[in-house]
């Protein structure tokens, strides 16, 4: 729409059409910011989740690590070894949900290519 306008300036000016022309760019920009506020507010929230989920993942498992060594007598460097192994696979999840956006983009250009 705004396209239309800036290519065909001279038109609107000559009609004076300018003020019908602001308004519909306007609403057009109003509706379009109303639906991005609701997908950032959802985003946000989503990846705010996922690192809740893997911070309490890390307390969950230091808590069973620490319950296992003292009740079943185990080893600290296994117990160790394992807890690292752990963190660092639930730090590489965490990580990869920053690529969650990028793929409901391209998933929403698909869409408009075909």
């Amino acid at each position: 729409m705004i396209n239309e306008s800036i290519l065909n300036i001279r038109t609107i000016l000559s009609f004076g059409n300018i003020e019908a022309v602001l308004m519909r760019y306007e609403v057009a920009l109003n509706e379009i910011f109303t639906v991005l506020v609701k997908k950032s507010l959802l985003s946000g929230f989503m990846f705010g989740l996922a690192y809740c989920l893997q911070y309490v993942a890390f307390a969950l498992i230091f808590y069973l690590a620490a319950v296992y060594i003292t009740h079943f007598n185990l080893s600290i460097d296994g117990s160790i070894s394992s807890i690292f192994l752990i963190i660092f696979a639930c730090m590489s999840a965490g990580n990869k949900t920053n690529l969650m956006q990028d793929l409901a983009t391209l998933k929403k250009n698909l869409v408009n290519l075909f």
